[in-house]
């Protein structure tokens, strides 16, 4: 599954992160975000991903969430 992700500190720019099917926790999209900042040259000491004014928590899968935007 592909996500796009936006980035609210450091300018706001908006990337694309893959993570695996339905079974994708949010700390699997965590993961892929870090490493796509890595990717980028950017750091972070960390990410909280927040999804309809949400805070995401770990264990959830992404889909449980309900739809999001592909």
């Amino acid at each position: 599954m592909r996500l796009k992700i936006k980035q609210v500190v450091g300018g706001g720019e908006t990337f694309a992160v893959d993570v695996e099917g339905g079974h994708a926790t949010v700390a699997d999209l965590k993961a892929a975000v870090l490493q796509a900042l890595v990717e980028r040259g950017e750091t972070a000491p960390g990410v909280r991903l927040i999804y309809k004014g949400q805070v995401l928590k770990d264990l959830q899968t992404v889909e449980s969430y309900g739809e999001v935007s592909r």
